[in-house]
């Protein structure tokens, strides 16, 4: 039940914006839960590119224009209907206000019960399906956090609907799982869910129309083709026309060898060192750029840059970061701050300053190695 998400929406919300096609069907349930809000809704045709400048009745039955409004609460239920979503949620930018927050209902393509009458060839779209007629683009988790951080949001809680999934496909599944050596409990957690439900932040950094980045030289090694293709490659960060040098190492020994490899054929000063399952989203480079910039006009002894790290500093190490994967790790501290060290997936350095592997360099390294570590 759709009523059910809106327990990690803050009690306090007073503006909130609908963009869905089930009104009358979300309308009664919000007014429950949130009886002091008011609330105005839209709904958009499926080729529609942005948040249309149109006059709306909200629930007290005033008219409000769309444009000239600010919402803390943004709940957006027809992203499947959206021939090209990005342009919107870019879009919504405009109308969220200071701390406001975008949730969005996605129904998961990977659920068991989409997947399993493909399978027999009996998939059939239906009114009472998750999957009917009207849905022109289709969501797993992964592709979902791939479009809204490209889009300018940065994902935050979700909470989800499941089923259980169990029986002669789900024991044949588990066990394809492992013999890949994929994490089985995960997928078949995932081929439980059909419905996730995301909090967003806006990221006010993609906006902020930041200078075009500083040319980079990315690092990775690669043992999966595939992996690095439908991954790192895929990055919007590499499309035509990039400022940028990648360079992947094959068949290396290890990974310090990958990377006194790759920093042979750098041609640029600022080096990435980068997983290659990793992605990264549209303006990643302009926004890590600017706040590199921005530590060393402030710092003079930076050794290591990355984006999640930890401070070991008294009993209890603390995590800080922005980083999507299997779960989300984010520590809400305003970026850049000072670490003790990074996570491996991600790190970034000066090649003028790089030490090297000869024996005789282990003053410079260790010289490296103590300066001061920041994420941004």
């Amino acid at each position: 039940m759709f009523s059910n998400y809106f327990s990690i929406i803050s009690t306090t919300v007073k503006n909130i914006l609908i963009v869905s096609s089930e009104v009358e069907n979300i309308a009664p349930s919000l007014k429950s839960h949130f009886p002091d809000a008011e609330y105005t809704c839209i709904d958009l045709a499926s080729d529609a590119d942005s948040i249309p400048d149109i006059v709306a009745v909200n629930s007290s039955g005033v008219s409000v224009q769309i444009r000239n409004q600010k919402y803390d609460c943004i709940i957006m239920r027809a992203l499947e209907r959206l021939y090209t979503p990005s342009p919107v949620f870019k879009d919504l930018a405009s109308l969220i206000s200071e701390n406001g927050k975008l949730f969005c209902s996605v129904k998961n393509m990977q659920y068991s019960g989409i997947i399993e009458p493909l399978l027999i060839g009996d998939f059939e779209y239906s009114e009472t399906r998750l999957i009917n007629h009207n849905q022109m683009r289709f969501y797993t988790y992964s592709s979902f956090i791939k479009l809204i951080l490209d889009s300018g949001w940065l994902i935050g809680r979700f909470c989800h609907s499941s089923t259980e999934f169990n029986g002669d496909l789900a024991d044949r599944l588990r066990e394809y799982f492992k013999s890949k050596k994929m994490n089985e409990n995960l997928l078949m957690a995932y081929l439980s869910i059909y419905e996730f439900f995301f909090e967003c932040t806006l990221n006010n950094d993609y906006f902020a129309g930041l200078p075009s980045p500083t040319p980079i030289t990315f690092i990775v090694a690669v043992n999966n083709e595939r992996i690095f293709k439908e991954y790192l490659l895929a990055s919007p960060v590499f499309r035509k026309g990039h400022p940028h040098q990648l360079v992947p190492v094959k068949e290396a020994s290890s990974a310090a060898s990958a990377l006194h490899t790759g920093i042979h054929y750098a041609v640029n000063d600022c080096i990435v060192w980068v997983h290659q399952d990793v992605y990264l989203p549209e303006n990643w480079d302009r926004i890590f750029c600017h706040k590199i910039r921005e530590i060393e006009h402030k710092h003079s002894d930076v050794g290591i840059f990355g984006v999640f790290g930890v401070n070991s500093a008294g009993e209890n190490p603390v995590y800080s970061g922005y980083v999507v994967d299997r779960i989300i790790f984010h520590n809400s501290k305003r970026f850049p701050f000072e670490v003790h060290s990074v996570d491996e997936c991600l790190f970034s350095f000066r090649k003028s300053e790089y030490p090297g592997t000869d024996p005789n360099e282990l003053r410079l390294f260790a010289s490296l190695a103590d300066a001061k570590t920041w994420l941004d």
